[in-house]
């Protein structure tokens, strides 16, 4: 870039978010990002990424209120603009049996991981027409868009319609010169309090290790840079390979490949499935 630009980043405060705000500051982009109700790591975020040189500046929102979604567009483009990257990250994640899944529970999820991106790309889209701005939008979904999981139908289901979605948009948007992607995370590594979980997760993945923040921030760069200018539709998946093992588990792609299998009917002793995520424990089932 040689002047200048503004990037909206939802989710900025913590874990892949945090990393595409350092990425896209160190690029040259002023940042604003979201955060709900953690002002401090907001303000920690904000002042590394400063370094660059740029502004860096956080906005509290809650994305489960429409009016909070829009304040939040009219602040970054009434302070910012004008406004030439979207980057729709924030989200909830949701593992739950389908007897045990709360309607409370799937608005939520529904509200932050569906609604609020499609109303920030509104939003934020018609600004872009309106400037006359060649805009990059984002969005970052999962790659349990596409890999099915037993207890995951709320949160992979509403990842799959977000990046079906997507390409709706970047079709509709492309007249307007505004290219429109998704990228697919797998394992990454985003909690330290987990370190143990990532560890076990290690061996089963092709490249051997889980993702980082920085993995996707990079691809987030990339995607909004001029080296993609001929990309638009696409969902890349950054995932180290992942989903690629066909079979469930076997000496043939290692041993222990609790990854590849599926839980509900082959349950390993050493990595059990339980509501609210996996238990590395032997023994603890629920």
């Amino acid at each position: 870039m040689t002047s200048r630009e503004t990037a909206v980043v939802t989710g900025g405060n913590r874990g892949i978010g945090a990393g595409i705000v350092d990425e896209l500051a160190a690029a040259g982009y002023d940042v604003v990002f979201s955060h709900r109700g953690e002002s401090a790591k907001a303000r920690d975020v904000a002042v590394s990424a400063r370094r660059h040189g740029g502004r860096v500046e956080p906005v509290e929102a809650d994305f489960r209120d429409p009016d909070q979604v829009r304040h939040f567009a009219e602040r970054a483009i009434g302070d910012f603009g004008p406004v030439q990257v979207l980057v729709n990250n924030a989200g909830r994640g949701y593992s739950e049996r389908l007897y045990d899944t709360r309607l409370t529970d799937v608005d939520d999820v529904y509200a932050i991981n569906f609604r609020a991106p499609l109303l920030l790309t509104q939003l934020v889209s018609r600004h872009m027409i309106d400037e006359r701005i060649a805009g990059r939008i984002v969005f970052v979904t999962s790659i349990r868009a596409r890999w099915v999981d037993p207890v995951d139908a709320v949160y992979g289901g509403l990842k799959a319609a977000l990046d079906r979605a997507m390409r709706s948009w970047a079709l509709e948007l492309s007249v307007h010169r505004i290219r429109v992607n998704a990228i697919a995370p797998g394992a990454i590594e985003v909690f330290a309090e987990r370190a143990h979980r990532y560890r076990e997760l290690d061996r089963d993945i092709p490249l051997g290790r889980t993702g980082t923040p920085s993995d996707i921030a990079k691809t987030v760069r990339f995607l909004v840079s001029d080296d993609a200018s001929y990309i638009t539709g696409a969902s890349i998946p950054v995932d180290g390979g992942l989903p690629l093992p066909a079979t469930y588990g076997g000496d043939d792609i290692g041993p222990g490949n609790r990854w590849g299998q599926v839980q509900a009917r082959q349950p390993t002793s050493d990595f059990a499935r339980h509501p609210g995520g996996y238990d590395p424990t032997p023994g603890e089932r629920t």
